[in-house]
C-alpha cells in the first residue's frame, strides 16, 4: 500500500535553495544545525493557477506550482504539457497532475466543459448574426424564396442556407 505521507523533493533547477512536496506545497530550505528548515512560500494567483516567486542570484522569476510539482516529481515534460486530471486548476497534488500533448490537454478541457468552442457570434470568421440566421429560417420555412436567392441576399453560399435549414450548423439556435 502506497503512503500517503507528504514527499518533499528540490525544485529542478533551485537544489538546496527550495523544495516542493508531492502535495504542490513550496518552500524555501536552508540548513541550520545539520536540519533541514525553511519557511512555505505564499503563493498568489494568476489566470486561475497558483504561482510563486523564486529567487536565486539576484533573478526573481515566476512559476506555476503544478509545473514545479511536475518536475520534481514526474521528470522532465519533453515538450508536453501538465495536465490537471480533475480539471481543477487549484489542486497541485501529483496525484491530479499528468504530462499530456497540448492537443490531448485541450481535448480534455473541452470533455470536461472548462472550455467551449467559439460558437454563432463569438466566432470570429462568423458572418451572420444569430437573428440572421433566425431569419433565414423564417424565410426558407415560408417557401417563397429558393436557397439560392436567401443564399445571394444574405452573401453566403446556398449550403450555408441548407446547413443551417437543417440545423447543421447554427443548430443550438431555436
Amino acid at each position: 500500500m502506497e503512503s500517503k505521507a507528504e514527499k518533499w523533493r528540490d525544485v529542478v533547477g533551485y537544489e538546496g535553495v527550495y523544495a516542493v512536496s508531492n502535495t504542490g506545497k513550496v518552500m524555501r530550505i536552508g540548513k541550520a544545525n545539520n536540519a533541514v528548515v525553511g519557511g512555505l512560500l505564499n503563493a498568489f494567483f494568476s489566470n486561475g493557477y497558483e504561482r510563486v516567486s523564486l529567487s536565486m542570484n539576484s533573478r526573481k522569476r515566476k512559476f506555476t506550482v503544478h509545473s514545479l510539482v511536475a518536475d520534481a516529481f514526474l521528470g522532465h515534460s519533453n515538450g508536453k504539457q501538465v495536465n490537471h486530471i480533475d480539471g481543477v486548476k487549484e489542486n497541485n497534488n501529483l496525484r491530479n497532475l499528468e504530462y499530456v500533448t497540448a492537443r490531448e490537454n485541450t481535448r480534455h478541457a473541452f470533455n470536461l466543459g472548462l472550455r467551449e468552442g467559439l460558437k454563432g457570434e463569438r466566432n470570429p470568421s462568423n458572418v451572420l448574426s444569430e437573428e440572421q440566421v433566425l431569419e433565414i429560417r423564417k424565410l426558407a420555412e415560408l417557401g417563397d424564396l429558393s436557397q439560392r436567392k436567401i443564399a445571394h441576399m444574405y452573401g453566403i453560399s446556398q449550403g450555408t442556407v441548407s446547413d443551417i435549414n437543417n440545423k447543421k450548423s447554427w443548430g443550438w439556435l431555436k
